[in-house]
């Protein structure tokens, strides 16, 4: 293999890499926001879920016990 023909070689796998460097970037930020989205999801989530026991529990708390038989 001549020189030039290397050459061509390294640029062509330099170009390769570079692109695909970019794509791993591009795939990493878009998990990130994404986890960022889902994180807030669970955020909400645990918070209605926590409104509802402490609305669950105060209200079991006002009712009167059931009648026996």
């Amino acid at each position: 293999m001549n020189d030039d023909a290397r050459l061509i070689e390294i640029e062509t796998r330099l170009a390769f890499q570079e692109s695909a460097l970019q794509d791993l970037g591009d795939l990493v930020n878009r998990q990130r926001l994404e986890l960022e989205s889902l994180r807030r999801a669970l955020t909400e989530a645990t918070a209605d879920l926590l409104s509802l026991r402490e609305g669950l529990s105060s209200g079991a708390a006002n009712e009167p016990p059931p009648p026996h038989y």
